[in-house]
């Protein structure tokens, strides 16, 4: 085994013990706290549950690192050093960590959330991370800046919202977040680009020890949600992640045709359930932002399954168009444009079924 594998290894394994060690203490603490997630119209568990596990994430991240990246220095790269940029986009994680947390536990305003979410997002392009190249989608190749900058922070919006909003039952927003992690540790390692690889190791290892308490019963007393401070973690970091996979710079990482596509694929299933449901609203003239129960999630309980029916049923939804998007654009079958195309028909077919079954209450 190579050392940079290890210590991708490492990266996960640390951070993964420190989320189960710390865990108990952090559920206890919230119960004598009383910083629990109540249970509402709009929320599918109906008992009063810890709601800060995603506080672990970013400590737990650091503590990884800290770890790993020693070991990278020693073992692989006497010259590594750290740009401002990095430190400007650290800053910016930590900004949507910090106003998470305090939304978990008074309450933000989405006006104010939403102002720290822009703030957050157009850090990355400031530094030079942006989208920066389609890779031939709808015929279009290079972007300029000027239409690039402010298109990669709506996207960036995008996906941190539609990661905080489809986190509605337990064990979708961190299992579409391990997945996708996984595959973004795989491609950054096969990238020749590994300390990207170790960030979304360190990451996957937090959310795998958060997923396990998470998916306990709902009568255990080590149960826990996520909050808002880890779905939109969770949120940023795959935007950082996928935005930095498909940029166009060679000084990086080497020229991948399907860069676009595996990042696009990665995140489809969630941000397009926002934009549907975004859409909905506004045909009903409703507000965008109101609560209501027609996410992804809301429909397939809607139509008989159980909670974890629904997250199987989903995850398994996840990976199909996952893997169908990978094998049409590597074998050549269907350019980007079309396979986009046949995605978002496939969503509405499925979002079509589910309202047929659909009965009067989940």
């Amino acid at each position: 085994m190579s050392i940079v594998i290890f210590l991708i290894l490492f990266s996960f394994a640390i951070s993964f013990v420190f989320t189960v060690l710390t865990m108990p203490k952090l559920v206890a603490y919230c119960k004598k706290k009383h910083l629990y997630d109540q249970p509402n119209a709009r929320k599918v568990h109906h008992n009063a549950v810890p709601r800060l596990g995603g506080s672990l994430f970013v400590p737990a991240i650091l503590f990884s690192l800290v770890f790993s990246l020693l070991g990278y220095y020693y073992w692989v790269d006497r010259t590594l050093t750290f740009k401002l940029s990095t430190w400007v986009l650290g800053a910016g994680m930590v900004f949507m960590y910090l106003i998470g947390i305090v939304d978990d536990i008074v309450g933000v305003a989405a006006s104010k959330k939403f102002l720290v979410q822009i703030v957050a997002s157009a850090f990355m392009p400031l530094c030079g991370l942006y989208i920066n190249n389609l890779y031939g989608f709808m015929g279009i190749y290079e972007l300029s800046w000027w239409f690039a900058y402010p298109f990669t922070v709506f996207t960036i919006l995008l996906i941190v919202n539609s990661i905080n909003l489809i986190d509605g039952i337990d064990g979708l927003a961190s299992g579409i977040g391990l997945i996708a992690l996984t595959v973004f540790s795989l491609m950054f390692w096969q990238s020749g680009t590994p300390l990207y690889s170790l960030f979304s190791a360190a990451l996957l290892g937090t959310l795998f020890g958060f997923f396990l308490y998470n998916m306990l019963g709902i009568k255990s007393p080590y149960k826990i949600f996520m909050g808002d401070a880890g779905s939109l973690i969770v949120g940023y970091s795959l935007a950082y992640l996928s935005i930095k996979y498909e940029m166009f710079n060679l000084t990086v990482i080497p020229y991948r045709p399907h860069a676009m596509m595996v990042s696009f694929s990665l995140l489809f299933l969630p941000v397009m359930d926002l934009i549907r449901v975004a859409l909905e609203r506004i045909l009903h003239r409703k507000k965008v932002f109101a609560a209501d129960k027609t996410h992804i999630h809301h429909l397939v309980l809607q139509a008989g399954a159980n909670m974890h029916q629904a997250l199987g049923i989903l995850l398994l939804f996840y990976v199909s168009f996952l893997i169908l998007n990978l094998y049409l654009v590597e074998h050549d079958v269907l350019v980007s444009t079309w396979v986009v195309l046949l995605d978002i028909l496939l969503y509405f077919v499925f979002i079509f079924i589910v309202r047929r079954f659909r009965k009067e209450e989940a």
